[in-house]
């Protein structure tokens, strides 16, 4: 089941490919708003998170660099984000931080402000910032044939979205290492 329509959503996307490592994203008129691809294979993977120019100039309030990049480490061991072509770079642990209860995983972006993804149940996440008011929604379709999953972006997350797309991608890509329960899915990625 794809998302619930938000009346007051900025963006809906449809995710085609659930593996977070080839997702793209699209709205409802097929304009790709983001695509991950494999940027270098050897000797460690870097993947690209690539942010498309049309769909970013419907959305005026999104600034920075279009790329991001995951340099991950032997084995594809966690790394580290660069966001463009800037020196500063941030371990992937930042974006994969456990909350002290439950399911929920924390990030900071780059502008200091604290956002949670949180694991509602294995089809559903929701996005929240440091006042609990929902920025994202992420859910894995079960019927829709023509999309994979959805993900709802409300306005507050159209500053930081690069971040929230990062986070989400890595916590799904940290989940796609196992197949067992919630806790092991993250495999020496995080402290569980």
């Amino acid at each position: 089941m794809a998302a619930p329509p938000a009346a007051n959503a900025a963006g809906h996307l449809r995710q085609v490919d659930l593996n977070p490592f080839r997702a793209k994203y699209e709205n409802s008129d097929g304009l790709t708003a983001f695509e991950m691809t494999q940027a270098v294979a050897s000797p460690n993977v870097v993947m690209m998170l690539c942010r498309n120019e049309k769909w970013t100039a419907l959305h005026p309030e999104i600034k920075g660099p279009s790329k991001v990049f995951f340099y991950f480490g032997p084995e594809l061991s966690p790394g580290y984000v660069a966001f463009g072509n800037n020196r500063e770079t941030v371990s992937m642990r930042q974006f994969l931080r456990k909350a002290d209860k439950g399911r929920s995983r924390l990030f900071t972006a780059l502008n200091g402000k604290l956002f949670t993804w949180h694991y509602a149940d294995d089809h559903n996440l929701i996005c929240f910032d440091d006042r609990r008011q929902i920025i994202a929604k992420w859910c894995r379709s079960v019927h829709d044939q023509a999309a994979d999953a959805a993900l709802v972006l409300f306005p507050a997350a159209m500053p930081v979205v690069d971040e929230v797309l990062v986070a989400l991608s890595l916590n799904r890509m940290a989940g796609t290492f196992s197949f067992a329960s919630y806790e092991d899915k993250f495999l020496g990625w995080v402290d569980v």
